[in-house]
């Protein structure tokens, strides 16, 4: 017994310590490829995300638990009963963010989830848009510069003007397996890469020696890769949509002498014409000549040699600078270096651009300069705003002296809402001097920015020659939020390595360039960035040394990332490699010498990790030869859906006991006209399944924008959709199958927290349970569409029917308070919203009754209004033989009969009863049916009458005595036309009468008549008229 008592207490103890640790744990992360699911391994790891609110609530929707995901994404709840876990999504804590983070992907991107046991998985994955990435090879763009006129045929139009590869691709004799020959484009700077629509826009750039494109300066042309080289498409030209990029096709003509004119040395441009209030400048500037023949004398020769004195000012002050497209892909932005603003171009289509449907330019914030103009160029989209690269020139006379007096700064600017109301911040986010010793680019004197020059004289160096002249070209960031500052040479794109000088003369010069690359650190505490130091850099509190620690070629002595090949070497472009502290840079001399192409570098500790040679000698050497590079990427994608569950207490909340309805088929239909109506099939179908979930994702919708050319998977980003249930579900307004006896619950009953996430999003449209649901940009998953359903009530409401007696009656149920009712159809109906109308209809009609807008209750009303047969039969005659007869037809079972007048009648209430009228007489006969109804029948008794009941007596004694004194007729009935006269013997009249009642007293003209025998005739007719009566006789008068 001992022994059995001490199990039992162990047994107990165990059961609670058990239940004492239950418990609800997981991970938070951040899902940066979108498979729901957290990588670990390197070199892509998945971090766990810090802060995110977890809610457990009990049956009765209360808060039992509340949490936050440590610095690992990690949390732990206590597990006591089943409860509903909210995961609620803070602002994001990336400081430099603003971009708003999502729920990811199935499995694991769903906001609420019901935990039945405890459980130690259960995690949940975040997606921020910006930040989406395949964990697969990225392709690198580049684009190339190559001297001569593309448009004719010969080397320059087969040089390759745009190189496709991994990113990872380096070397000195790699061959990129994707190349676009200069012919369809020119000189191209600028890229943009449509990860919606898997294309590359590029920009026309105006350089020195290198000839435009078809599209000339203000051109964009759309190039789709195509295995070995890329499709292009003259997409867009600013100039001739009147958005100029150059002088007005009126202004002054091109030419030496109307255009511009050259001083006595050649060494620089004047330029002529009236001043241009586009760019502040004289016409002149801004005419840009054909490349061959004509205009700037360009051959089709690739190394050869020519001054295109015209182009000398315009470099980066004509035509287009960079361009950059915005995270949802529908916008375009570039940098206008004529008027100085930046361009925001709307694409027609993000999957299938073909078109620009509206332009809209913003003018850069008004930063004092000093002898100088504030000229932008560079540009990054980047967690939802603009970043624009400024730098102020110094072009009128400025000055720079190493770590004194300058007119020559960088600045960062910042364009909030881009895809909205951009607005351009009037202040800089980020300025910093140029007056720092740099690397020498190799000329004495290269060590240095120097401001803006169009005079060829003014290079420095005497074998190689460089005039390093700053342009603000390109911004990058790391994961970390740092910022990468890209300052190319100006005076690169004005000369060559063996290029002419001057404006005029055949003098070669081998420039140099000497650009550079800067980082600057992020304070999350104070959004501030500031700029390396010898070398190093700070991080949000944490140091980072870099290469050049006091090399004495940087700001405070130092830099931080390495020169691979030459001091100072950046070309003017970079590019971010996703989720990484690593980026590629355009470079001169990546791999070997004379040479350009990109440098793969680590944000860490500067290194250039590898280089690729991509250009050489034959273009500009040592000079710019490349232009923009931008990475390929996959843009995210949208997944909508969540749950359909038994709503069991019909309070429009998912409660931890109530469970998902599964094998509910569900439906996605497109609405673009935003009607409420579906537009169509159907684009996708799924079914519920695990505990009533449903997503619709690329997987389920083949194409969700059917209006627009090519298959685009998935729904699309802000557009209108409609979720229904199917009519395999859901048919004539009700539920069947597994929604069989089911209706919907409320509907947004809202309340505190995250509402959205738990309650019944669904409401009738068409009597079909629909969700609407308006998608936001790609990425931004909507895991809150539930539809919630609850038993409709079982009960059968009884047939009606009207008749004779109940003509309306009150039909329906017994109302309860919350409910609505709809009644169909409303014919005969008092009212149709309410539970029990008073019916009063003619016609026998089934109605039905819809409760709450889905439980459908059928209810028959009969009406039997049918009059019954009434036969009161043929008419009739009696006579004298035959006094009585019987009228009427036989009788009906359930019917009554009612004969009027009735005192004639043996029975007034049979069917046939026995009429003995003294006189002709139509009766009336009423028969009244079962359902109250009745009708009437007549018929007629014609009575012929007869004068059998004449009484004459044969004598009378007129004597006084009261007794037998006169003489007439005793009983007379039915009689007319009577004449009654009494005659003497000898036929002498002595009495006449018409009326039955006179009597003869015995007199004659009042004399007593003698004692005797007398004669009488008597005549008279029937009542029917059918018979004619004479009655004689005699008569004895005695005293």
């Amino acid at each position: 017994m001992l022994l059995m008592k001490k199990l039992l207490a162990l047994f107990f103890l165990s059961g609670f310590l058990v239940n004492a640790h239950a418990q609800i744990s997981g991970t938070i992360f951040r899902d940066f490829n979108g498979d729901g699911i957290q990588q670990v391994a390197a070199p892509y790891s998945e971090p766990g995300i810090q802060g995110v609110v977890v809610n457990a609530y009990d049956k009765s929707n209360i808060l039992l638990n509340t949490t936050f995901s440590g610095p690992s994404g990690s949390y732990t709840l206590p597990f006591t009963d089943t409860v509903r876990i909210e995961f609620e999504i803070q602002p994001n804590n990336t400081c430099f963010t603003q971009i708003k983070d999502y729920s990811s992907y199935l499995p694991n991107g769903e906001n609420i989830r019901f935990v039945y046991a405890p459980t130690n998985n259960l995690n949940f994955s975040i997606q921020n848009p910006a930040e989406y990435f395949l964990f697969s090879p990225i392709d690198a763009f580049v684009t190339r510069f190559n001297r001569g006129d593309p448009l004719v045929a010969g080397p320059p139009a087969s040089a390759t003007a745009l190189f496709g590869h991994p990113y990872k691709s380096g070397g000195n004799g790699f061959v990129s397996p994707m190349q676009l020959p200069a012919a369809p484009v020119g000189a191209i700077w600028g890229m943009a890469y449509s990860k919606h629509a898997k294309k590359l826009f590029a920009s026309a750039f105006v350089k020195r020696f290198a000839g435009l494109g078809p599209l000339g300066s203000g051109g964009i042309y759309l190039l789709e890769p195509n295995g070995a080289s890329f499709n292009v498409t003259n997409f867009y030209d600013l100039d001739a949509n009147g958005y100029r990029t150059r002088a007005a096709a009126g202004a002054v003509p091109f030419g030496l002498g109307s255009s511009f004119t050259i001083n006595v040395a050649g060494t620089q441009a004047t330029y002529l014409g009236p001043i241009d209030p586009v760019s502040g400048a004289p016409e002149g500037l801004g005419v840009v000549g054909v490349n061959g023949v004509g205009g700037r004398e360009l051959t089709n020769v690739v190394n050869g040699t020519w001054n295109d004195p015209s182009v000398m000012a315009q470099a980066c002050k004509v035509g287009i600078g960079d361009l950059d497209i915005s995270d949802d892909g529908r916008f375009l932005f570039l940098t206008n270096l004529y008027d100085r603003k930046i361009y925001r171009l709307e694409l027609d289509n993000v999957m299938n651009p073909q078109t620009v449907v509206s332009v809209t330019s913003y003018s850069i914030p008004n930063i004092p300069v000093t002898n100088g103009v504030l000229r932008p160029f560079g540009l990054c989209s980047h967690f939802g705003k603009i970043y624009i690269g400024v730098v102020s020139t110094g072009e009128n006379g400025g000055q720079n002296i190493v770590n004194g007096a300058t007119d020559l700064y960088a600045y960062m600017l910042e364009m909030t809402d881009p895809t909205g109301n951009p607005t351009i911040n009037p202040a800089p986010v980020f300025s910093l001097p140029l007056n720092y010793q740099k690397g020498s680019a190799g000329p004495m004197g290269s060590n240095k920015w120097y401001p803006w020059n169009d005079n060829t004289g003014a290079l420095q160096g005497g074998g190689e020659m460089s005039l390093p002249t700053p342009v603000f070209s390109d911004i990058g960031f790391n994961q970390r939020g740092d910022l990468i500052i890209d300052l190319m040479d100006r005076s690169g794109h004005q000369f060559g390595y063996g290029g002419k000088r001057h404006l005029t003369g055949n003098v070669n010069v081998p420039y140099v360039i000497g650009g550079d690359l800067l980082i600057a650190g992020f304070d999350c505490a104070t959004g501030a960035y500031s700029i390396e130091n010898n070398g190093s850099y700070i991080s949000n509190g944490t140091t980072y040394n870099g290469w050049g620690i006091g090399n004495n070629q940087g700001i405070g002595g130092g830099e931080f990332f390495h020169d691979m090949g030459e001091s100072e070497g950046s070309v003017g472009a970079v590019a971010m490699i996703p989720k990484s502290d690593s980026f590629i840079a355009a470079v001169m001399n990546p791999i070997g010498l004379l040479s350009n192409g990109t440098g793969l570098y680590t944000s860490n500790n500067g290194v250039e990790l590898s280089g690729l040679r991509l250009a050489g000698t034959p273009e500009y050497g040592k000079g710019n030869s490349m232009g923009d590079v931008e990475l390929a990427g996959d843009a995210p994608l949208i997944e909508i859906g969540n749950r359909i569950w038994k709503d069991k207490d019909a309070d429009g909340i998912q409660d931890a006991n109530e469970f998902g309805i599964n094998n509910v088929e569900v439906q996605l239909y497109a609405d673009f006209n935003n009607d409420m109506i579906p537009d169509g099939l159907p684009l996708g179908t799924t079914t519920t399944s695990g505990d009533g979930q449903y997503s619709f994702n690329y997987i389920n919708v083949l194409d969700g924008d059917p209006v627009t050319p090519l298959l685009q998977a998935g729904p699309v980003a802000n557009r209108q959709y409609l979720i229904q249930i199917s009519s395999n579900d859901w048919n004539a307004g009700q539920g069947i199958n597994d929604l069989q006896g089911h209706r919907l619950s409320l509907t947004d009953i809202g309340g505190a927290g995250q509402p959205d996430v738990r309650d019944n999003d669904a409401l009738l449209v068409n009597t079909i349970p629909t969700i609407p649901i308006k998608t936001g940009i790609n990425g931004e998953n909507e895991h809150s569409k539930d539809f919630g359903f609850i038993d409709c009530l079982i009960f059968t409401l009884d047939d009606v029917t009207l008749n004779c007696i109940d003509t309306a009656l009150l039909i329906g149920p017994n109302p309860i308070v919350g409910n609505t009712y709809l009644w169909d159809p409303p014919i005969g109906l008092s009212d149709i919203n309410i539970a029990q109308p008073l019916v009063n209809t003619g016609t026998t009609t089934s109605y039905t009754l819809t409760i709450n807008g889905t439980c459908k209750y059928p209810q028959l009303v009969t009406v039997d209004q049918t009059p019954p047969p009434a036969d009161a039969g043929p008419n009739s005659t009696i006579n004298c033989a035959t006094q009585n007869i019987q009228i009427g037809t036989a009788p009906v079972s359930g019917l009554t009969y009612r004969w009027e007048p009735s005192s004639s009648l043996d029975n007034p209430n049979s069917a046939q009863p026995i009429a003995s009228p003294k006189s002709t007489t139509t009766y009336t006969l009423t028969v009244t049916g079962a359902n109250g109804c009745t009708s009437e029948s007549y018929c007629t008794v014609l009575v012929n009458e007869c004068c059998t009941k004449i009484v004459i007596p044969n004598s009378f004694s007129p004597n006084g005595d009261q007794l037998n004194d006169q003489f007439g007729v005793i009983e007379i009935e039915n009689l007319r036309d009577f004449t009654l006269c009494i005659y003497n013997r000898w036929g002498q009249l002595l009495f006449e009468t018409k009326t039955k009642a006179s009597r003869w007293d015995g007199t004659f003209r009042g004399v007593d008549c003698e004692v005797g025998t007398y004669f009488y005739i008597c005549t008279y007719d029937c009542a029917t008229k059918e018979e004619k009566f004479q009655l004689q006789g005699d008569i004895s008068l005695i005293r």
